[in-house]
């Protein structure tokens, strides 16, 4: 039984629909946010100063912090990325972790930083300016009506995807529609890479659930900083990198080392250690010793904020930001403005054997896949060209534009479970539009499973 177009732009419709607004603050704000280095130095000017920043005793600075906010305890420190710039911190409320403040470091000690308009915008793309759990779980949510807008329009465009990617066909722009479905074509791999890293960063902290108090050092430290700090450096293999910042938990502490300039980030290559306060002795090593596809995985926050490519990729970031907007935009309007005459309305002819229709649909499947595979890894080494390894960004970059095959097929799993056991509950067959987005989920499943198999081999 073919797959019913009908069914499928229906998902496409719903999900944009529920999604929309949300996309499309994301997608404002995260326009923006590509220019946050730039912008800190005009919105922020208390966090560079005009001199060397001496270099301060970890210890001195965490006692400094516990003294001036006693109602406070920290979480992270961040060291000067540049000479220029202050030590910056963020320490949690004791009785509500909620409560989150910023702190800069001057001549007169820790200072909390103002709230500003930039700070508003980084919070209304985070958390959506709800508390940080909610904002992560609705995060997660519009990540994922991203990726089923991005998975159902490929299905229903395929055929003009493949034309234009394989240079058959070009861009039609004589109607609403033709700019919404064009504009969808040009913004594809890139609707579909943010919402993969998107899913990436909100899926542990979504079904975590909210932070517990348990987890961090609310305790005043009983133990020197500064020594811990020299046990990581030697675990620490790459001596190019530099400390981006630490991190204070429940009996543990976290050393974050990455490259000055980022771009290792974007490769997943960073180290980050974890050591036991009471023993003194490592209990995790992560970033460069993990496997490729864990680094791959790794790289998702980079390749999220676009931080390695310097100006010309914030842009690039910035300008496809807008294209999403418009995706929205266009979106609605066709949305009030569409008729019941739609050219996938008509009936399905007489339905095939199952088994020749399911080989049919796969083949065909497969070969838009290798399509979109080909042209994900040149986008990738498009941005490899940035880090230096093209042959290893193009090999991560698919690995995360095929992640949410890979998880939707998971939550489709439970879904199906709950759902097919209450249908069989109330004797009822499975509803079209149920079975149409499952079966172009397994379709697309299966080579992206076989990818990551190759990437774990690796």
């Amino acid at each position: 039984m073919a797959i019913p177009k009908k069914q499928i732009y229906l998902i496409h419709s719903w999900a944009g629909i529920i999604a929309g607004i949300g996309l499309l603050i994301l997608s404002v704000t995260g326009s923006v946010l590509c220019f946050k280095e730039e912008l800190e130095p005009i919105v922020y000017p208390e966090l560079f100063a005009q001199q060397v920043q001496p270099v301060k005793s970890y210890d001195v600075l965490y006692n400094e912090a516990a003294a001036t906010f006693p109602d406070y305890f920290l979480v992270r420190i961040y060291p000067p990325a540049h000479s220029n710039e202050t030590y910056k911190a963020y320490m949690f409320r004791k009785d509500d972790i909620e409560d989150e403040i910023h702190l800069y470091y001057t001549a007169t000690g820790w200072q909390q930083l103002p709230d500003r308009w930039l700070h508003v915008i980084e919070d209304l793309h985070i958390y959506l300016l709800m508390t940080r759990y909610t904002g992560m779980v609705f995060n997660f949510i519009l990540s994922t009506a991203l990726i089923c807008i991005s998975i159902t329009g490929f299905w229903i465009y395929r055929k003009s995807i493949f034309n234009i990617l394989t240079l058959k066909k070009g861009f039609e722009l004589k109607s609403l529609a033709n700019w919404h479905n064009n504009i969808g074509l040009l913004s594809l791999a890139f609707c579909s890479f943010m919402g993969a890293t998107a899913l990436v960063i909100t899926f542990p902290s979504t079904f975590s659930g909210p932070l517990k108090a348990d987890i961090f050092q609310i305790e005043k430290l009983t133990y020197s900083i500064d020594t811990f700090l020299q046990k990581s450096i030697y675990y620490k293999t790459d001596n190019t990198e530099h400390l981006n910042n630490i991190t204070f938990l429940k009996d543990k502490i976290q050393f974050h080392y990455n490259n000055p300039v980022y771009k290792n980030g974007a490769l997943g290559e960073f180290t980050r250690i974890l050591l036991d306060t009471k023993t003194g002795e490592k209990i995790k090593l992560s970033g460069k010793s993990e496997t490729e596809l864990m680094k791959a995985l790794n790289s998702c926050v980079s390749y999220h904020f676009g931080n390695f490519g310097g100006l010309t990729t914030k842009i690039l970031y910035s300008f496809f930001g807008i294209l999403l907007s418009l995706i929205v935009i266009t979106g609605g309007f066709l949305y009030f403005k569409r008729t019941k005459k739609i050219s996938w309305n008509r009936k399905p002819g007489k339905a095939e054997p199952l088994l020749v229709s399911a080989m049919y649909r796969f083949r065909q499947t497969l070969k838009y896949w290798s399509v979109l595979f080909t042209d994900f890894f040149v986008i990738g080494i498009i941005f490899g060209i940035f880090l230096g390894q093209p042959i290893k960004s193009g090999v991560y970059v698919t690995v995360l534009l095929f992640f949410p095959f890979v998880l939707n097929v998971i939550l489709l799993l439970v879904f199906l479970l709950f759902y097919h056991i209450i249908r069989l509950i109330r004797r009822k067959k499975t509803t079209p539009f149920i079975s149409s987005y499952s079966s172009i989920s397994f379709y697309l499943f299966i080579p992206t499973l076989a990818w990551y198999i190759v990437v774990y081999v690796w």
